[in-house]
């Protein structure tokens, strides 16, 4: 066995080629940065993802979702993708990254042809009267960046751009202006007052400066941004001598000394104004009030101070500082009055007239009164304890109504309705269980065609509700998380994703040219549950724990575990309160449904407890035809045979025989008893023959027509596997592909012939994926701890060489969890490539592959020099029949087919096969071809291990 060790060097020397890496899914709503990994399970869920944003032009609003590379800009009429805004410009070397964003009214000309003409080389700007929309983002290299969000109608737009590493698709925006406030500090939080001006923009930030352990410090700043001229080439400028900075903000992320976690880093910042009363200001027609909120876990801050049409601050006022324990969500009234906060409990309160006594404070204390603090001044409304868990969102309905409506959303997926004005405490209405997952963010508009509320949901779902109603008008699905144990399978274009925790029993079939999930599947109904308290603890959501489909996509089997408050019945489980719990173990068996259905596939066949009542099952596998599958359960210490049968599924009411039925068990040798089975631990070989079963680190093939164990394999340096899968390709077929953490192993079952692949046992490195993709290629992946890359290569399936030409090498700045080739992987149902395939086989293909990281983003990578976009894909929806067998070429006239019967019967060695051994094993006597032995087939494999297991008996 040839052994390859990776020192690096391979990688240096293939990164020289040029990769492009493209997002294609994802979290609809990009993850903020993490201090502490409790701040996962600790914090609330609109805590932990940016806020959308709502365009409020009445003629024609914008719905934005940011992320940290990007802002996808989406029609609000339909949900559709209109256009990206990237945040680099064409000359950024690193990584321009968002880490917040807020509107603001930008001041337009009001000119006329005639004024243009007359003053065209007047230095001197117009007066400015129009207002339009803009989008400030801050990032984290310490600029602002502003977008002009009129250039997505008048569509001043390119076709695709860079931004760093990444190229994106579609119609792309980069900023019109770049304002650096702090070079180096990220800009944490941003917003602007949304003032009609004169002269510029008006915002404030807060800009991370000190990060020591768990202690964070931000600054609090204020800056102006001046009009925009277009006439400037140079739209870079750095304000770090003009902004203010008024205050700062000390911040702690973790374990106080009693043990407990805190978190008070501020979660948002809001602003508003109102106008200034003239009995406080003999000019108080051009001045406003402006209110900067910054709320954390323990309170709010109000800032006030007084800002002319100008941009001028005319008066500084002390900061506010309101102290209410266990804040989770706040919105500010559309009038600028009120301030409405929610509370871990589930409780909200309403501060009525809360900025005008704060206004009315702090010009008593200018005027060296003793006035009273704003919230001896102000009334407390209290609304029903209807939310049980934390309240995560907040919003009120920017109409013109003197008392608009609330509405409130959890944990509990519940759409809460407060209508105030009718002085009612408790909801006037509510929609329960909008969604899989708890309720992040809200934004509810009175204004626009369309009055209605927009929901985010933790299940990475999108929603439209209709104000006057409460019914869905659209919905948008993204990718529902790609975690560890997610399953992940390339369909036809789409992508089928099972995710144990966020998909609730339901399997996902995402389109990565829309991004978006185009077809769901429920294989576990699922009643959502709150739980009654904060410190109560649920029980787990159902889990469809494995899945697999035969290569023509007619056949899938699926496993799941549902809970049960019984802990006698099924599994045990332990909870993280200390009780027991059951589980229900469930396998499944569906076919593809017709083309007119309403979900993809219908059940056939099912069973509960299928490897006993208190045993789970640990792997499945399913055979290329559909007709034969395997579950292994570590706890029975068995596997068992599942066969489809022929005269199962008729319609006769009085059938007597299932449609699958377990054909045996076998129990785990005494050998292999004290290893366990891997998730994906066992495969069936290409013809459906031979069934491989991973015990620990060695390697068993099965006869499973008899079920008969053949021949035992071990792994390279005894570690234990993790990933096993049969090989098919034109050089090599039934050779076996095995991983572990740290090594790799490609073997004959037949002995002699391989190679393995190992890291430095320096533990810096782990080997994150090793799949093929292409059956001639083998994609492997090496994730770096310290650095926190991924670093992917492609080497040939036969000789472990990199495959720099045609293949992908890529360094993924995180961990990749799961990773496929784009397009439609081989869907013959069993055999090998037949003659006319290889003869198809005559243009080679750029390969590009499907990359799936940590934070659950579905990346593209293809090689530098490809112009593919996933736009030109057409989905291939033909439904493939059985194809022949192939035997040696001699004669492309003569084939041969490999019929049900030869599959599990015919122990007899012909003759002829003899040359065919011989030649694989590399004899140079009788190698003549053969016409009647088909290339390594499933009966071949049997008898060869068979006579090379019965010599090694006598030879000892």
């Amino acid at each position: 066995v040839n052994k390859t060790s990776c020192d690096g060097d391979t990688f240096k020397k293939a990164m020289a080629t040029s990769t492009k890496i493209s997002s294609h899914g994802g979290p609809l709503l990009g993850k903020t940065k993490l201090y502490h990994k409790k701040q996962l399970d600790h914090d609330p869920s609109s805590w932990k993802n940016f806020e959308p944003l709502l365009t409020t032009d009445e003629n024609e609003q914008f719905i934005l979702l940011p992320n940290s590379r990007s802002v996808k800009v989406l029609a609000y009429e339909t949900g559709n993708l209109v256009a990206v805004l990237v945040p680099s410009l064409e000359d950024d070397n690193d990584d321009v990254l968002i880490e917040s964003a807020c509107l603001a009214k930008h001041p337009e000309p009001d000119t006329n042809l005639e004024e243009i003409l007359a003053d065209h080389n007047k230095d001197a700007l117009q007066p400015y009267r129009i207002t339009s929309e803009v989008l400030l983002v801050g990032c984290n290299d310490g600029t602002v960046r502003e977008f002009d969000l009129s250039s997505i109608t008048k569509n001043k737009m390119s076709n695709g751009i860079k931004n760093g590493m990444y190229h994106l698709t579609g119609p792309c925006c980069r900023p019109r202006r770049v304002l650096t406030l702090k070079a180096g500090c990220p800009i944490k939080k941003i917003t602007s007052p949304m003032l009609d001006m004169q002269s510029g923009i008006i915002a404030f930030c807060l800009i991370e400066v000190k990060n020591m352990n768990q202690s964070i410090v931000h600054d609090f700043h204020r800056f102006f941004l001046g009009m925009f001229d277009s006439r400037k080439a140079m739209q870079r400028f750095d304000l770090t001598e003009e902004t203010d900075r008024l205050d700062e903000f000390s911040s702690f992320v973790g374990d106080s000394r009693k043990g407990k976690f805190v978190n008070t880093l501020p979660f948002k910042m809001t602003s508003t104004f109102s106008d200034v009363e003239a009995k406080f200001s003999p000019d108080a027609g051009a001045k406003r009030n402006v209110f900067v909120v910054v709320a954390n876990c323990s309170g709010v801050k109000v800032h006030h101070e007084q800002i002319d049409s100008k941009g001028s601050s005319t008066k500084k006022f002390k900061q506010v500082k309101v102290s209410v324990a266990s804040i989770s969500a706040i919105a500010i009234s559309p009038d600028g009055s009120n301030l409405v906060y929610g509370c871990w409990d589930g409780a909200i309160h309403i501060l009525t007239n809360l900025f005008f006594a704060i206004a009315q404070y702090n010009l008593d204390l200018e005027a060296g009164k003793s006035p009273q603090h704003p919230l001896e001044l102000i009334l407390r409304r209290t609304l029903q304890h209807w939310h049980v868990n934390a309240v995560t969102a907040l919003s009120y309905q920017d109409s013109d109504c003197v008392d608009p409506v609330l509405y409130s959303g959890g944990e509990e997926s519940v759409l809460v309705v407060w209508q105030l004005s009718r002085g009612i405490h408790r909801p006037a209405q509510t929609v329960p269980r909008i969604a899989k997952g708890g309720i992040s963010h809200l934004i509810a508009t009175g204004r626009g065609s369309r009055p209605g509320i927009l929901t985010y949901c933790e299940d990475n779902t999108f929603q439209l509700y209709q104000a006057h109603n409460l019914d869905v008008f659209w919905k948008l699905q993204g990718l529902v998380g790609c975690a560890k144990d997610s399953t992940l399978i390339n369909d036809q274009d789409l992508i089928l994703v099972s995710n144990p925790l966020q998909s609730a029993g339901k399997l996902h079939w995402f389109d990565p040219k829309e991004q978006r999930v185009k077809v769901q599947l429920e294989v576990i109904p699922y009643n959502r549950v709150s739980r009654g308290t904060r410190q109560k603890v649920l029980l787990p959501p159902p889990q469809i724990t494995h899945v697999a489909l035969s290569a023509g996509k007619d056949e899938m089997v699926t496993v799941e575990a549902v809970p049960t408050e019984n802990a006698l019945v099924g599994a045990k489980q332990v909870l993280q309160n200390g009780n027991e719990i059951g589980v229900v173990t469930t396998v499944k068996f569906w076919a593809k449904a017709p083309e007119n259905a309403k979900e993809p596939y219908y059940i056939t066949a099912a069973m509960a407890f299928p490897h006993g009542e208190s045993n789970k099952i640990s792997a499945l596998t399913i055979s290329r035809n559909g007709k034969i599958a395997c579950t292994m359960s570590n706890d029975e210490n068995a596997f068992r045979l599942w066969r489809r049968t022929l005269e199962g599924g008729s319609i006769d009411v009085n059938r007597r025989r299932p449609v699958w039925e377990c054909q045996y068990k076998v129990t785990t040798p005494s050998g292999f008893s004290n290893f366990s089975t891997p998730c994906q631990g066992l495969h069936f070989s290409s013809d459906g023959t031979t069934l491989c079963i991973v015990y620990g680190h060695m390697i068993t093939l099965w006869d499973h027509r008899s079920a008969t164990l053949l021949k035992t394999l071990r792994h390279v340096n005894n570690e234990l596997i993790e990933e096993v899968e049969f090989i098919d390709s034109e050089t090599i077929r039934d050779f076996i592909l095995t991983k572990s953490k740290t090594g790799i192993k490609v073997q004959s079952p037949y002995g002699g012939k391989g190679w393995s692949f190992t890291l430095p046992k320096d533990g810096n490195a782990v080997i994150s994926q090793a799949q093929t993709i292409n059956a001639e290629q083998i994609a492997i992946g090496v994730y770096f701890y310290k650095i926190n890359k991924t670093k992917i290569i492609c080497v040939d399936s036969s000789t472990s060489e990199p495959c720099l030409s045609s293949g992908i090498v890529a360094e993924i700045p995180c961990k990749v969890r799961n990773l496929m080739m784009v397009g439609n992987q081989l869907k013959r149902k069993s055999g090998y490539m037949t003659i006319k395939e290889k003869k198809d086989k005559t243009e080679v293909k750029p390969l590009r592959l499907f990359i799936f990281t940590e934070d659950d983003e579905l990346l593209m990578v293809q090689n530098g020099d490809d112009s593919f976009t996933f736009g030109t894909v057409q989905p291939d929806v033909k439904r493939l029949e059985n194809q022949a067998v192939p035997t040696i070429h001699m004669d492309i006239n003569r084939k041969r087919e490999l019929v049900e019967e030869e599959l599990f019967i015919s122990d007899e060695e012909p003759p002829t096969k003899r040359a065919a051994i011989l030649a694989f094993m590399g004899h140079e006597e009788e190698t003549q071809d053969s016409l009647a032995f088909p290339s390594l087939s499933g009966n071949f494999l049997r008898a060869f291990v068979s006579r090379n297991m019965s010599r090694g008996v006598k030879d000892t």
